[in-house]
């Protein structure tokens, strides 16, 4: 299984794409259907927003950054992180994250997976 955001970025993804489409390899598209659940998570895990709009950033219960990001997930468990939202572009990014799937299938498309 992988999980990915985009295909084809430098020569070491471009063969591994190519050994992939050579094997028929098929895709399954799993996402979260609540866009602000897929803005919250992508905050907390610090990943970079489309076009850089701004989003928001991940904090601690006390409302301190929390630069864990990704690594939260390993953590103990006991400090919880949050996410900060930036109600200013909160529209623009909802947008986003809903249009996520259907872009997904369409650059896996033009790559050329079924």
């Amino acid at each position: 299984a992988f999980k990915v955001k985009s295909w084809a970025r430098n020569k070491e993804e471009r063969r591994l794409n190519k050994a992939l489409l050579d094997m028929d390899t098929q895709t399954v598209i799993v996402h979260r259907r609540n866009p602000l659940d897929i803005l919250t998570c992508e905050i907390r895990d610090c990943f970079e927003g489309a076009a850089g709009i701004p989003r928001g950033h991940p904090v601690d219960e006390k409302g301190n950054p929390d630069h864990r990001c990704f690594e939260r997930r390993r953590s103990d468990g006991h400090s919880k992180t949050k996410a900060l939202i930036d109600l200013d572009h909160l529209q623009e990014n909802l947008e986003v994250a809903s249009a996520y799937p259907a872009e997904m299938q369409r650059s896996l498309s033009e790559l050329g997976f079924k």
